[in-house]
Order: structure tokens, then C-alpha cells, then sequence
């Protein structure tokens, strides 16, 4: 049996990794093909027709995060996410020992 394909506002097109400060825990977050802005656990976090730019925005402003890294889901593999995502962490470890000085 086919599996069913994706409609196409619903594919992923960029990832975004960034940390909150708050927790100094990193978060990711989808930007679909629609322009809808999702959280890792699939929460929508933003308005719909978002732009790359817009939800960059929305992911400083609206939710805090900093050190904020964009990256195309068709251009980046598994590696580069992991690498991505160690690179965060350590820099969120860095601004968690600084600021508990």
C-alpha cells in the first residue's frame, strides 16, 4: 500500500535551533511549506503565512530565544543538525555558568 504523500504546505522547508535563556535548554522549531511555525512537540507557534524572516522574529520576540541558527530541511542532513545542536548546547552552557556568577 502507497504510503500517502504530504500535502505540500505541510513539508517542512526550514528548521530553527535557537536557546532560551530562561532554561538555557536549546529548542527547535519547523517552518513549513503553508508558513505555519511549529514547536518540536508539533504546537503551532506562530501566524499563519509566516516567512522565513517573520518567524526568526517571532522566535526572539514573541518567545525569548537567542543564538537563534536557521537551517533549509532539504539542505541539511542529520550531521549538521547534530552539530548544530552540540554548538548550542555549548554555548548555553557558557551563558548558563556566566550568569550564575
Amino acid at each position: 500500500m502507497a504510503k500517502p504523500e504530504k500535502a505540500p504546505e505541510d513539508e517542512i522547508t526550514t528548521n530553527f535551533f535557537g536557546i532560551n535563556p530562561k532554561t538555557y535548554e536549546v529548542e527547535s522549531f519547523s517552518l513549513t511549506r503553508g508558513g505555519t511555525l511549529r514547536a518540536q512537540d508539533g504546537t503551532d507557534r506562530g501566524s499563519p503565512n509566516t516567512s522565513v524572516t517573520a518567524a526568526k522574529h517571532q522566535l526572539a520576540a514573541r518567545l525569548g530565544l537567542v543564538e537563534i541558527v536557521e537551517a533549509s530541511a532539504q539542505h541539511t542532513g542529520d550531521e549538521q543538525r547534530r552539530r548544530i545542536i552540540e554548538d548550542l548546547e555549548t554555548k548555553a552552557e557558557v551563558m548558563k555558568q556566566e550568569n550564575s556568577e
